[in-house]
């Protein structure tokens, strides 16, 4: 940790701050860190050594202005996510284990807590069809860049999955484990650093899977959409059946084997289409969080290289 203070008259705190969050500065550092075992470091020279273009004070301050307005919109916006998740957590938990409002007058003891008395408790493995996939033979060429879309744990992300980052040709598909899911499809990421296990996506095209997706394929007495949003809400407990390895994996006999309520396929429906309308306000939040990030990116590469000179 190093304190950095900066010539209260010639530089406003808030314009140096963002100076040193730009991208420019972001890379000057890491190509001058040095790489250790675990971390890099950055000496006192290095940091030291980082020049910057510095404007009158006046324009300093109205630079930092701008740019502090667009993160306070970058907050608030953040601040409505954050509270969309926890109404939709709680909504989506109540809805679970008591049904639509005013729908059930009688209830029952089960293993996973009180539900309506009309309410089955029955495994995942049998309402739904899992699997997993595969990876062709990195070493052929042949297998790789065909038209197929090939899902990885990374790309498994509380999202419709369109495009994938790699693709299998036909003769990879037929070489391995790998197999053509349909449209759908509901996949959770059973291996994965960080948050990254237990979360679940589902296919918006055709598409293969590696072998750490699960993909849950929904049969008669359970809806597609229903199935996505009870794995979402179970997405704690799910973590905690990973496996007594290193990194917890999960595995498909530990997907199979999940606990889920079932109920009548309208019930289900009318469940899946509110956790709809609240993930569609998550979208739509994100989607202005991420644009305002793109502004802010933007007018920090114009307003701190001077290629847009702003008036005090």
């Amino acid at each position: 940790l190093m304190l950095l203070r900066l010539a209260a008259d010639k530089v406003d705190p808030q314009f140096g701050y963002y100076v040193l969050t730009s991208a420019p500065a972001k890379h000057f550092f890491e190509s001058r860190a040095k790489k250790a075992i675990n971390q890099a470091s950055l000496s006192k020279e290095n940091i030291s050594s980082y020049q910057i273009l510095l404007p009158p004070l006046g324009e300093q301050r109205k630079i930092a202005a701008i740019l502090s307005s667009v993160d306070e919109a970058i907050e608030k916006t953040q601040a409505v996510i954050d509270q969309v998740q926890v109404v939709k957590k709680g909504l989506m938990q109540e809805l679970l284990t008591r049904g639509l409002p005013g729908r059930h007058k009688k209830f029952k003891q089960t293993e996973i807590g009180e539900v309506p008395e009309s309410w089955e408790v029955v495994k995942l493995g049998d309402v739904t069809r899992v699997s997993s996939g595969g990876t062709p033979d990195r070493s052929n060429a042949e297998y790789w860049g065909g038209t197929i879309p090939w899902v990885k744990t990374g790309e498994v992300k509380y999202s419709g999955i369109v495009e994938t980052e790699e693709s299998i040709t036909d003769l990879g598909l037929a070489s391995s484990a790998a197999k053509i899911l349909p449209r759908g499809t509901v996949v959770m990421a059973m291996y994965g650093q960080g948050l990254t296990r237990g979360r679940v996506g589902w296919l918006e095209t055709e598409a293969a899977t590696n072998q750490a997706c699960a993909a849950i394929e929904a049969l008669e007495r359970i809806e597609v959409r229903f199935v996505y949003h009870l794995l979402t809400a179970q997405y704690d407990a799910i973590r905690t059946l990973g496996n007594e390895g290193s990194q917890k994996n999960l595995n498909l006999s530990l997907v199979k084997g999940i606990v889920v309520p079932v109920m009548g396929k309208v019930e289900q429906r009318q469940i899946a289409q509110i956790g709809d309308v609240l993930d569609e306000r998550l979208r739509s939040e994100r989607g202005k969080s991420d644009q305002l990030k793109s502004i802010k990116t933007a007018l920090m590469s114009v307003l701190l290289t001077g290629e847009l000179r702003v008036t005090p």
